[in-house]
């Protein structure tokens, strides 16, 4: 397709504005808002096929040039990812990567008394639960 929808948004708009002008007078409001919509619509929808064919018929006149080099890239693309070239190193210092193993060591979580009473909590939460 050449261009963009816009291009259909502003033709459409102007063509609605004309028959709104043209049938307002002479139709009641309801009557020309509906044939402007419509005539919006169409038009719209009129330009995307007017804009395809075009695109259609500019598309058959590429030049061979152009043609061959699309293809050529093409191939380009199609040929990558079709092999894989995978050397591992020999040795862990050929990588550069020094893999000693040392598991991890967490601290000890341990339960420890609450300082505050159950009691005192009991209370409190009764007294919040009244309220």
């Amino acid at each position: 397709m050449i261009g963009t929808w816009r291009w259909n948004a502003v033709a459409a708009c102007a063509l609605a504005a004309v028959i709104f002008l043209l049938s307002y007078r002479s139709n009641p409001l309801a009557t020309a808002g509906i044939r402007t919509g419509i005539a919006f619509a169409v038009t719209f929808g009129i330009g995307f096929a007017v804009r395809w064919l075009l695109g259609q018929a500019l598309a058959g006149a590429e030049s061979a040039a152009a043609a061959q080099t699309r293809d050529a890239e093409a191939a380009d693309e199609a040929a990558k990812g079709q092999s894989i070239d995978i050397v591992t190193p020999e040795d862990e210092e050929e990588a550069g990567l020094d893999l000693g193993f040392a598991p991890l060591s967490p601290p000890k979580l341990a339960k420890t008394e609450s300082p505050i009473d159950p009691e005192l909590l009991a209370q409190a939460l009764r007294h919040m639960s009244d309220k």
